[in-house]
């Protein structure tokens, strides 16, 4: 959900001062600041290492028989989801999966800027 928000904001015209490449031109300078892959390339490192700490024991747990149930990290500090939380949470992150998907496909395609349309 925080993916396509922050993948429309930039190209809407919020930006930082001094920034001015819309959002797929910054994926791309990203990419291409060193050979390895440059600030992409940390984030990919530091979350495989996030899911290798953390998604690893998780699964270990649950198929070795432990109560948790799959996707439930117990990350509720608030104490706002109620019995229906899960069924919406999953329903919410398909759309924006989906919504993901298409917005940066049409911006690839060669619609940079916000709506992303032919």
């Amino acid at each position: 959900m925080l993916a396509s928000v922050g993948f429309v904001v930039p190209d809407l015209g919020l930006r930082l001062p001094g920034v001015t490449l819309s959002s797929l031109d910054a994926h791309d300078a990203l990419i291409a600041a060193s050979p390895n892959g440059g600030a992409m390339g940390q984030i990919l490192l530091f979350v495989s290492l996030l899911e290798a700490l953390v998604g690893v024991p998780a699964v270990v747990y649950m198929l070795g028989g432990g109560d948790r149930e799959p996707g439930d990290f117990n990350f509720d500090p608030f104490g706002l989801a109620g019995p229906s939380a899960a069924e919406v949470e999953l329903t919410n992150a398909r759309l924006a999966m989906l919504s993901f998907g298409a917005i940066a496909t049409q911006a690839a395609l060669g619609h940079p800027s916000f709506p992303y349309a032919w």
